[in-house]
């Protein structure tokens, strides 16, 4: 079983749409801003993980919204992207490398460093 690792920033990934992407969903990470207005603790575990990613709540057990995400690759391209469901996220058919995960719903957004074997 892998480790397990807590994170308490929140921040948010700011990235631009260029004419020459391939597609219009195609984004390009330019940097990441720390955001502290609605702070959201989460554990992602394991963290390095290789078929599936586990979320916890620290604060907000009984979550009314549902909590989407996106997956970027390191150079900020748009992977992934879903609903958290059972609060868990499937990866089994990602490539290995280091991600990044964005986490949000209407009020908060938090960008975690993840890597997949």
């Amino acid at each position: 079983m892998g480790s397990q690792y807590t994170f308490n920033e929140s921040a948010i990934l700011v990235y631009y749409v260029a004419d020459s992407l391939n597609n219009a969903d195609d984004h390009i990470a330019t940097s990441i801003q720390n955001i502290h207005d609605h702070e959201l603790e989460i554990t992602i575990f394991p963290n390095p993980a290789k078929d599936i990613i586990h979320i916890e709540f620290a604060n907000q057990q009984n979550r009314h919204e549902p909590l989407n995400y996106l997956l970027y690759n390191i150079v900020g391209q748009h992977i992934k992207m879903g609903q958290v469901e059972e609060k868990s996220i499937p990866i089994n058919e990602t490539s290995k490398g280091i991600y990044f995960l964005e986490l949000y719903d209407s009020q908060v957004r938090v960008l975690k460093k993840i890597i997949i074997e």
